[in-house]
C-alpha cells in the first residue's frame, strides 16, 4: 500500500525541476509594539543558501521505472533534504559545482530522500490534487496565509522560532503554474500582516533555499490579486510573465539521516589542475549502459595517459539528461599539459551490435583550489542529433585542450576550423601526414586532426583491409573519386576550391 501510494505521488507530482535538528538560537527583528501586531515578526535561521545549501543546481532526471520508462525531471526534495542532513549533522559539505553522476554515493542518497519526502507526505500533496475544475483555487492559495491554530504560518513560525529550518512544499496548478516543487523555509517576516486573511497580506514574506537556484537566497511572496505565490527575485514582465505556485505546506515529517561522508575538495594551494570534472549532455538516442557504456582516456603531454573504463558503471544515461564525471589527476598538472579527452563508446558483448547514442553537450572543467576553470564547451551544433552522434562505424569523440605542449611556448589561438563531411568520397593525392588509427578511432578523429592544423585544408579517413583504419592530411583540394567506406571533408574555407 505504501509503494502503491508513492507511486501515484509520482504522477501527481511529476518530481518537477526543477537526530534531532539542532537547535540554535533565532536571529530576529523586533517589530514596534501596538495593538494587533504580533511582536517579533521576522526571524532567521543560521541556515545560509551559500554556506549549507548544495552548491549544484537541480539538473536532474531520473529513469524511474526503467522497464516503463518511466522518467522524472529533477530531485529538489532530495537535495532539500540532504542540505539539511548535512546541516543538522554538522558535517561538512560536498562544494562541487556540478550535480553527481548516476552512479556515485550522493546521487543514490538524494534520490533515496527523494522518495523519503514524497512517502511522508503523500497524503498533503493528494489533499491539494483533489480540485475540480479549479473551483477550490481560492480555498487552497488562503491556506498559505492563515495564522491561527492549525494554521500554515503558524507551523512555519513555530519551526522558524525554535531556529529550525523546514521543508516546504509548493503546489502547482496546471499549465498557469510552475511544476509541484520542494524548497527549505530559512527565515520569515510577516511585517504588517496578521495571518488573518485583512490587510497587508503583501506583507508576508518567506526566506528559501531553493535547489533550482543555487547559492541564493530566494523570498516566498504571496499575490492575492492572482491568487498565487511567487519568488521575489524572478523578474515579472509583459513578454514573459513569471509563473508560481497555487498553495503550499509545511513539511513536519522530515527525519534527519546521516549523509555520506563526501566533504569538500582540500587540494593544495599550488594553481594547479588536480581534477577534471567532465559534464555530458545527452540527446535524443540515450547511452544505454549494461554492455553498452563509455571509456574516457586523457591524453597528457610528458605523462601516462588516464584511462577510466566503463566511466557510467553500466548505468543507463536518459536522454535529456547530464552527468559528470570526475576525473581525479595524480600528480595535478598544469591547464597545458592537458592534450587531450577522447570518448569512446564500448560494447563489452562483442555478440550484441551496439547501439547509438547522440551526445548533446561536452563540458569539461579543470578543478583546483579556488580553480573551476572552463576547458572545453561544445554545444549543440546540430537541431537533431545535437554535438555528435556515436555508431557501431563512429565509435569516438576527440576534444583537444592544448594540441601542442606547453614547452613550445606557443601561445597562438587553437585552431577549429570546420569543414565538410563527404561520405563515400575519397580525393586522392599527395599528403603531408599520414596516421595508422587505432580501430577505436572514428573519421571524427581524421576531422578534428585536420580542423586543428592550419597547414591541413583537406583530409580522407578510410577503414582499409582486416579492419585497419587510416587518416590522411593534405595541403591541397584534390579532384573527388567514389570510395566505398572513405569520408573525406574541405574546410569550408577553401570550398571554392573544390570540383
Amino acid at each position: 500500500m505504501k509503494a502503491f501510494a508513492f507511486i501515484m505521488a509520482i504522477f501527481v507530482l511529476g518530481w518537477t525541476q526543477v537526530a534531532n535538528a539542532q537547535t540554535v538560537k533565532p536571529i530576529y527583528r523586533q517589530m514596534p509594539i501596538a495593538s494587533n501586531i504580533v511582536i517579533r515578526n521576522a526571524r532567521d535561521t543560521r541556515f545560509e543558501p551559500a554556506v549549507h545549501g548544495l552548491a549544484f543546481g537541480n539538473t536532474f532526471r531520473n529513469n524511474f521505472v526503467s522497464e516503463l520508462d518511466i522518467r522524472t525531471g529533477g530531485l529538489c526534495g532530495g537535495m532539500v533534504y540532504t542540505a539539511l542532513d548535512y546541516y543538522n549533522a554538522n558535517r561538512p559539505k560536498p562544494n562541487w559545482a556540478y550535480p553527481p553522476a548516476e552512479h556515485e554515493i550522493l546521487r543514490k542518497f538524494i534520490y533515496n530522500r527523494q522518495v523519503n519526502s514524497i512517502e511522508s507526505n503523500v497524503d498533503k500533496w493528494t489533499e491539494l490534487t483533489i480540485n475540480p475544475f479549479g473551483t477550490r483555487n481560492t480555498e487552497f492559495f488562503n491556506w498559505g496565509l492563515q495564522g491561527g491554530p492549525g494554521g500554515r504560518m503558524t507551523e512555519l513560525k513555530r519551526a522558524i522560532d525554535a531556529g529550525t529550518p523546514v521543508p516546504l512544499g509548493l503546489r502547482s496548478c496546471g499549465s498557469s503554474c510552475k511544476g509541484d516543487h520542494q524548497v527549505l523555509a530559512t527565515g520569515y517576516d510577516f511585517g504588517r500582516y496578521k495571518g488573518d486573511l485583512g490587510a497587508y497580506k503583501t506583507d508576508m514574506k518567506i526566506k528559501l533555499y531553493d535547489p533550482n537556484n543555487p547559492g541564493r537566497q530566494m523570498t516566498l511572496i504571496a499575490d492575492p490579486s492572482k491568487k498565487r505565490y511567487f519568488l521575489a527575485e524572478e523578474v515579472d514582465s509583459v513578454d514573459n510573465p513569471r509563473k508560481g505556485w497555487l498553495s503550499w505546506f509545511v513539511d513536519t515529517n522530515y527525519q534527519p539521516q546521516r549523509p555520506p561522508s563526501v566533504g569538500p575538495d582540500a587540494f593544495a594551494n599550488d594553481g594547479k589542475i588536480h581534477a577534471l570534472a567532465i559534464g555530458i549532455a545527452t540527446g535524443k538516442d540515450d547511452l544505454r549502459g549494461g554492455n553498452d557504456n563509455l571509456n574516457l582516456t586523457i591524453t597528457l603531454h610528458n605523462a601516462p595517459d588516464i584511462t577510466i573504463n566503463n566511466a557510467n558503471r553500466s548505468k543507463r544515461w536518459i536522454s535529456g539528461g547530464e552527468q559528470w564525471i570526475r576525473v581525479p589527476l595524480d600528480p595535478p598538472v598544469t591547464t597545458g599539459q592537458i592534450k587531450s579527452v577522447n570518448l569512446e563508446f564500448s560494447n563489452y558483448n562483442s555478440a550484441s551490435r551496439i547501439d547509438n547514442w547522440d551526445i548533446k553537450n561536452l563540458n569539461i572543467r579543470g578543478i583546483g583550489n579556488g580553480i573551476n576553470r572552463q576547458l572545453y564547451n561544445r554545444p549543440n551544433n546540430h537541431r537533431v542529433r545535437g554535438l555528435t552522434r556515436l555508431t557501431m562505424e563512429n565509435r569516438s569523440y576527440l576534444a583537444w585542450i592544448n594540441p601542442r605542449p606547453p614547452a613550445t611556448g606557443d601561445t597562438s589561438p587553437t585552431l577549429n576550423e570546420p569543414s565538410t563531411l563527404e561520405r563515400n568520397w575519397d580525393r586522392p593525392g599527395a599528403y603531408y601526414q599520414y596516421q595508422t588509427l587505432n580501430t577505436s578511432l572514428g573519421f571524427r578523429y581524421c576531422q578534428q586532426l585536420c580542423a586543428k592544423d592550419a597547414r591541413c585544408k583537406s583530409y580522407t579517413f578510410k577503414v582499409n583491409g582486416a579492419g585497419g583504419k587510416s587518416c590522411a592530411l593534405k595541403e591541397n583540394i584534390y579532384p573527388k573519386a567514389r570510395n566505398a567506406g572513405a569520408i573525406s571533408g574541405i574546410k569550408f574555407k577553401y570550398l571554392n576550391m573544390r570540383n
